[in-house]
């Protein structure tokens, strides 16, 4: 077996086990989803869970188009740097969240997947906004990724 099939089956264990603990956050999306659809107010708390599993999924989509965009491919630094952020943002990940991240690792993220995505998940500027920033920590200043970054969002 490669070291990139490997990698990818140790990428894949460790997602499998990311769903199991957020199965948490799915309850309360749901809950927030019919509290909309019936009108009922919503506490700022279950708004904050929403609004940071945004940022954490667009984090993760971003980081995957600027490591696969910046020399096209995905080196094994930008690999650790990759999977440290996903232990980070793993518990504010839903299960489904996982998939459309994972489905998105099989080939190196386009400028057009990633306008397609904040379509799809009806992204706000506010969630672009601070998820860049999220981003912009992570890239430890490195002009390519920077510019990429800026790019995307002109």
């Amino acid at each position: 077996m490669s070291s990139k099939s490997v990698s990818l089956v140790n990428f894949q264990k460790t997602l499998i086990r990311l769903e199991a603990q957020n199965e948490r956050y799915k309850v309360v999306l749901d809950v927030l989803d019919k509290k909309r659809r019936l009108g009922d107010s919503v506490s700022s708390a279950d708004w904050k869970v929403a609004y940071r599993c945004k940022v954490s999924k667009l984090s993760l989509v971003l980081l995957l188009y600027l490591f696969g965009n910046d020399d096209g491919e995905v080196t094994k630094f930008e690999k650790k740097v990759f999977k440290m952020v996903l232990k980070e943002e793993k518990e504010h990940l839903l299960k489904d969240d996982l998939k459309k991240v994972i489905s998105l690792n099989q080939n190196i993220v386009s400028h057009t997947a990633v306008h397609n995505f904040i379509l799809q998940e009806q992204l706000s500027d506010s969630v672009i906004k601070e998820a860049s920033e999220h981003v912009r920590k992570h890239i430890m200043s490195k002009d390519a990724y920077a510019r990429l970054l800026d790019a995307l969002f002109e």
